[in-house]
């Protein structure tokens, strides 16, 4: 297989027999076909490691590895020993991408002349996708701006700018990727991406943002991933940490970064107790910065994501503030016993003064403020405000 231009994808598979043919699928059926594709199958006790091999008899591009489960990285790290193409990528084998994704990224990376491309997702709940994308695209040359770049994008430091840490949703050189990736201990099994995506940063000369989502992110209840043990949360992120610390610390560039990895390690392991059902402890995580000018206020609430739920119980300890409506474009997600969570296109139904923005990112504010005014909500009404973080 010519080498030039080859994309070697790397899709690391494990009980995920419900969901596999469609990821492979939407690899396969890629616009862009000189693709190596890569299925390690870790161990797999369902019919995972059968459908690949069934998909490799169909398709002369697709080579299956079955190995004893070792854990993701592990995979990972097998995929990348065999792969042969210029570039690489990865997908996670219960998710899917659209079939531009590779083509295009390809064209950007030699466009551009980057070490690795980024790119946003989509945030896929019950068959919903909402496309994230919270950063300008742009082309960042490292050699000046690493420190800041890691600092803003990648601890973030700057709410303004948020890359995603997954390796999904980023196409690299492959040299780079194969050497940061050695970074990543094979025990590693929370925030493995985040220390490629730090080491990756440190190593390239230069980054470019592609703004345009092309990777489903699927949210499913079923994922053990995704289910709540706090303590776990807590003692991997603890480890994560200290992890991202000799990472630093190898590069040079630890105390640089201190300020804002410990920003990062709180703002989560915050999270991680604000968002426990079973802690008893309640913590706000962010306050909205000027109460005083929405008292005497009717206010719509807009967002019911972490924001809205601590501007709700700050708002509500004023007699003065009044929330008429807590309104968010997915509101289906949400069934609070206090209060209920309408549609936009609910929100003309009341009488208000004024619509606040909940959300943190200025770009996922204006994004909302343009909606809200296509539905009718007249512009000096909306006020969006940086949140105030609570851990400072």
């Amino acid at each position: 297989m010519e080498k030039q231009g080859l994309i070697s994808v790397i899709v690391p598979v494990y009980n995920v027999e419900k969901y596999l043919e469609t990821c492979i699928k939407s690899i396969v059926n890629q616009t862009y076909k000189h693709l190596q594709i890569i299925f390690v199958d870790d161990g797999s006790t369902d019919s995972s490691g059968q459908i690949c091999d069934l998909y490799a008899k169909r398709d002369g591009r697709i080579r299956v590895i079955h190995q004893k489960n070792a854990g993701l990285v592990s995979a990972r790290k097998t995929g990348l020993m065999a792969a042969d193409g210029e570039y690489v990528g990865f997908v996670d084998s219960d998710d899917y991408i659209d079939a531009d994704m590779y083509q295009d990224l390809l064209q950007a990376i030699r466009e551009s002349q980057a070490d690795f491309v980024h790119t946003g997702y989509f945030d896929e709940r019950n068959g919903v996708a909402k496309a994230i994308l919270q950063y300008e695209e742009a082309m960042s040359y490292l050699a000046d701006q690493r420190i800041k770049f890691l600092q803003d994008y990648v601890l973030k430091f700057n709410r303004n700018h948020n890359m995603l840490h997954g390796v999904v949703v980023k196409l690299f050189k492959r040299e780079l990727i194969t050497k940061c990736y050695q970074n990543v201990p094979d025990c590693q099994s929370y925030g493995e991406d985040l220390l490629a995506t730090c080491a990756c940063v440190l190593e390239s000369g230069s980054v470019y943002m592609k703004k345009k989502a092309y990777y489903h992110y699927v949210y499913r209840m079923d994922s053990l991933s995704r289910k709540n043990d706090e303590v776990r949360m807590a003692v991997s992120l603890a480890e994560l940490y200290k992890s991202l610390q000799g990472l630093f610390k190898q590069y040079g560039c630890s105390e640089a970064l201190e300020d804002a990895l410990n920003y990062w390690f709180k703002e989560n392991l915050q999270g991680v107790i604000a968002t426990s059902k079973d802690s008893g402890i309640c913590i706000h995580r962010y306050f909205y910065p000027d109460v005083l000018k929405l008292q005497n206020k009717r206010i719509v609430l807009y967002g019911a994501g972490i924001v809205g739920q601590d501007y709700y119980a700050q708002l509500c300890k004023y007699q003065q503030c009044r929330i008429v409506a807590w309104a968010d474009g997915n509101a289906q997600k949400y069934d609070f016993e206090y209060m209920q969570v309408v549609g936009m296109e609910r929100i003309r139904e009341f009488d208000y003064d004024i619509v606040v923005l909940a959300v943190a990112a200025f770009e996922t504010a204006e994004a909302i403020r343009r909606d809200l005014i296509k539905s009718g909500v007249e512009e000096e009404r909306i006020v969006w405000m940086e949140p105030r973080s609570a851990l400072w």
